[in-house]
């Protein structure tokens, strides 16, 4: 994952939740929702990995 990535959806969590512009939330807020960021794009990769997987699984 990038940084870019991580900030894009970092700041997409926070939106969700506060109304106050990202430039304007405090570091920790904005490092609170970059963990939760990089939790989020590290559990997506696993899944595309593990559906990429189970779909080039022959059929029995």
């Amino acid at each position: 994952m990038t940084r870019e990535q991580v900030e894009h959806v970092a700041r997409a969590f926070y939106e969700v939740e506060f109304s106050l512009p990202w430039n304007e939330a405090g570091e920790a807020t904005q490092n609170r929702f970059r963990g939760l960021a990089r939790t989020a794009i590290a559990r997506l990769d696993q899944q595309i990995v593990q559906y990429r997987r189970s779909v080039a699984q022959p059929a029995a």
